[in-house]
């Protein structure tokens, strides 16, 4: 473990520690808390993950939305350090931690998990990732009267009766797996038989945290897939997902989703400096991380106009249209239902050909669990009421847990009004929480 990482961990309140609870108070009205209803939650994360996830801010935007935040060992039995209202994870793949969720999921099916551990499994495998969009593809259509006023001509198209409005398609770009111990005849046979031609996107198989997850390289000359097949580095061999590059202007659009909200980042991806034709003549080139900057796309009719930061140094156009808000928002909803998953975020882009006048098409190219959502702004106060909507959505489907909070908050009234109020000032929570809309996608200018 680093020392910041170790740093991160001190102070954080290991679950089944005898320290006494001061989250739970009144009701909004005095403490600026959401409600009377206080949550436990657990949280089994990577020592990183910890180090940003569990500061000293981030437990008191929580103790202010009356959510305790605790630290799981996940080398232990989770009997022993609850009772927990919901459990949060992101480890790597140990088996012995997803019998201990599974059993205790079992013991107690009114405790919310985020999420779904087959959901996790399918996306740390390239080959899994994107299968909810195979075959057709995912076709959104505008639904509501707000998202036909975000409609812009450019979905529409000019017919015998008039405008009518293009169908909008998304689809995941061809990909192949290239096996660990593949032979180069091998390797060509499948690029040949899914009709793959450069430039390539060339990515390692597995997305589950073991080193090289983040590998990447262009293949633009089939004579040099014998490196990659004995392996290029050591973040690039065997197992690999070799996937069709689709031209897109060098940008992508990173959405966040958070249960039923949506935050939308514009970042660099590849442009003319990794295609051209000196790029070219290196036949298979290794890259950096490209899509580490984020610009947040404004809300308005004004969108393609919003001019990239001027510290990102990337090859994105500078008029690049971001796609209408009710697409994202429709499509995460989508992907949220077909995966079972509740926080994840992908990458969308739009070819800069179409194929057809009829329709828009977007790609994802990528779809991630408990991305780093702390780069999004306000992420504190956007991922606990993540939490605690996930945990309110959840009563709904156990009566159990339901009952149990009317009993906290029947309790919380029968306090003396004095020793309420010592429990705000004693843990700092007489401020007033910060308002967090649901339902509605996030377009957001970073400051």
């Amino acid at each position: 473990m680093k020392p910041h990482e170790r740093e991160a961990l001190q102070g954080v309140v290991q679950c089944g520690e005898q320290e006494p609870c001061s989250q739970s108070g009144p009701s909004a009205s005095v403490s600026g808390r959401t409600d009377g209803m206080h949550l436990r939650i657990g949280c089994a994360l990577l020592p990183k993950k910890v180090a940003r996830y569990l500061t000293p801010s981030m437990k008191m935007t929580a103790a202010r939305n009356d959510i305790e935040l605790c630290l799981i060992d996940y080398l232990r039995p989770l009997n022993e350090q609850g009772p927990f209202d919901a459990i949060i994870h992101k480890l790597r793949p140990n088996k012995e931690w997803e019998r201990n969720l599974q059993d205790y999921s079992k013991a107690h099916p009114d405790v919310t998990v985020i999420d779904r551990v087959d959901g996790i499994r399918a996306l740390q495998n390239r080959s899994t990732m994107l299968s909810v969009l195979n075959g057709e593809g995912i076709v959104l259509q505008p639904t509501s009267d707000r998202q036909l006023a975000q409609e812009e001509s450019c979905y529409f198209m000019e017919g015998d009766s008039g405008q009518a409005r293009m169908q909008i398609r998304v689809q995941a770009p061809v990909q192949v797996e290239i096996p660990e111990g593949s032979t180069l005849e091998q390797a060509k046979q499948r690029l040949e038989g899914a009709g793959l031609q450069p430039p390539l996107l060339v990515k390692p198989l597995w997305t589950d945290g073991r080193e090289g997850s983040h590998g990447l390289a262009v293949l633009h000359d089939i004579k040099s897939l014998e490196k990659l097949v004995v392996g290029l580095s050591h973040d690039l061999q065997p197992p690999l997902v070799v996937q069709q590059f689709v031209e897109h202007g060098g940008v992508l659009y990173k959405v966040y989703v958070l249960g039923n909200r949506t935050v939308v980042t514009k970042r660099p991806s590849l442009g003319d400096k990794y295609l051209d034709k000196e790029s070219r003549g290196k036949g298979v080139m290794h890259l950096p991380r490209i899509s580490c900057k984020a610009d947040y796309c404004p809300p308005g009719p004004n969108q393609a106009a919003h001019q990239l930061a001027a510290s990102v140094s990337c090859d994105m156009d500078e008029f690049c249209e971001a796609p209408p808000e009710w697409i994202t928002h429709t499509l995460a909803d989508v992907l949220r239902r077909r995966l079972g998953l509740q926080l994840f975020n992908f990458d969308l882009i739009c070819p800069e050909e179409q194929i057809s006048p009829n329709e828009c098409l977007y790609y994802v190219i990528d779809i991630n669990y408990f991305p780093g959502v702390d780069k999004i702004p306000n992420f504190e106060q956007a991922f606990v009421h993540f939490l605690r909507t996930a945990c309110e959505d959840e009563d709904h489907h156990h009566p159990s847990r339901e009952r149990r909070h009317s009993q906290q908050q029947q309790q919380q009234q029968l306090q003396p009004s004095s020793q309420q109020d010592s429990q705000i000032a004693g843990s700092g929570q007489g401020s007033p929480s910060t308002h967090v809309s649901t339902g509605v996608q996030q377009h957001v200018l970073a400051a």
